[in-house]
């Protein structure tokens, strides 16, 4: 009966593993199930590409000399000190961590997470409550029929053909993928769409079918994304821009100059959104202790920083009264530069919240008080 190889593989390295001495070729073949019905040569050219499969995955497999009846040889082992995990020692708020980040990624196999932690680290300590935990959660999407053939197109540079459920119905898109970003459960491609012409983003959860290679097979990549090119950034379109975002040179601070990065090769146009005729440049001031927050928050925003922690942007701006209530709900350390009519924008919607705001009444007089 035939062993297939990973059952060879496992059972090497269990033979490997439970032996305290050097292990001959000889006697590997004579003892390990699937190698004895082959010959001499074919088990050494096995043997062989079964060594280099242990060592690409990390298995510490130890060679040296060893003599037993005539000229010394090659023998083999596994040690276990170099083999197992040693115990970790985690502390209760490290474990705890642990089992958060665990609970925070919803896999295809809901226990899978739950198992590997049993394995690496044990239950949570009785002080920690495994329910202040579950509130938590992140939906990856893993469970999306393309994805695996996305990764493989990405990774290896191959353009792609598929069928798109879009607004205007169904229809077969050609795609350069430069990348995949996820985004609140959702995997999008995006690249270089070759029937637009142009940079597109599409949802995976929308393709029809599986995505098909145009040249499978064949040498080297079928493209080279744009240098520089994010796709994370890319994809990222605020509700009030519609133009790619630019960083100009910090205002006001002649002592930090700032360059502004080089703009990309072309705008990516938002999924599924209708395009409409760009508006005014606004440049937005951060000061230190609004930057760091908008920074994290605001990952479409590219910030030219100063010497002190403030920055600046250039955000495109055609939806004026949504980009007004972004800008206040920033609070107190943000300041629209300009333009200037927008910036009159911005105090007209300010003087309307104070005018709104009823005026604190007057205090009672106190009980006695002399009456004049």
């Amino acid at each position: 009966m035939t062993v297939r190889k990973a059952e060879r593989l496992l059972n090497l390295i269990a033979f490997l593993l439970e032996t305290d001495r050097l292990i001959t070729p000889q006697q590997i073949q004579d003892t390990v199930p699937g190698y004895a019905e082959q010959s001499w040569e074919a088990f050494k050219r096995m043997f062989e590409r079964d060594k280099e499969a242990l060592r690409e995955v990390g298995i510490p497999l130890e060679v040296a000399p060893v003599a037993l009846l005539g000229e010394p040889e090659e023998g083999y082992r596994i040690p276990k000190d170099r083999y197992y995990l040693p115990e970790l020692d985690l502390a209760a708020e490290e474990l705890a961590s642990l089992w958060l980040a665990a609970g925070l990624v919803r896999l295809q196999d809901p226990t899978a997470a739950r198992t590997a932690l049993l394995k690496l680290a044990g239950e949570l300590p009785p002080e920690v409550e495994r329910a202040r935990l579950s509130w938590l959660s992140a939906d990856l999407g893993l469970a999306v029929p393309g994805l695996p053939r996305a990764f493989e197109a990405v990774a290896e540079r191959r353009t792609i053909s598929f069928d798109y459920r879009g607004r205007s119905g169904p229809q077969t898109r050609t795609l350069d993928p430069y990348g995949l970003v996820h985004r609140k459960g959702t995997w999008y491609l995006v690249g270089r769409d070759h029937d637009r012409g142009e940079n597109r983003s599409f949802r995976l959860d929308r393709v029809s079918g599986e995505l098909r290679f145009r040249n499978r097979g064949g040498p080297g990549a079928d493209f080279d994304a744009p240098e520089g090119f994010r796709p994370q950034e890319a994809l990222e379109v605020p509700p009030f821009p519609q133009e790619a975002l630019e960083v100009p040179p910090f205002v006001g601070r002649p002592e930090a100059p700032l360059k502004a990065p080089d703009k990309p090769e072309a705008p990516l146009k938002a999924p599924d959104k209708e395009e409409s005729s760009p508006g005014v440049d606004a440049l937005v001031r951060f000061d230190a202790s609004t930057a760091w927050w908008v920074e994290r928050t605001h990952p479409w925003l590219r910030l030219a920083w100063g010497s002190d922690g403030d920055a600046s942007a250039r955000v495109p701006v055609s939806d004026n009264a949504g980009f007004v209530s972004w800008l206040l709900s920033l609070g107190e350390g943000v300041e629209l530069v300009e333009p200037e009519a927008l910036r009159g924008e911005v105090l007209a919607r300010l003087e309307e919240i104070c005018d709104g705001v009823p005026p604190e009444p007057e205090p009672e007089p106190e009980l006695g008080a002399e009456r004049g």
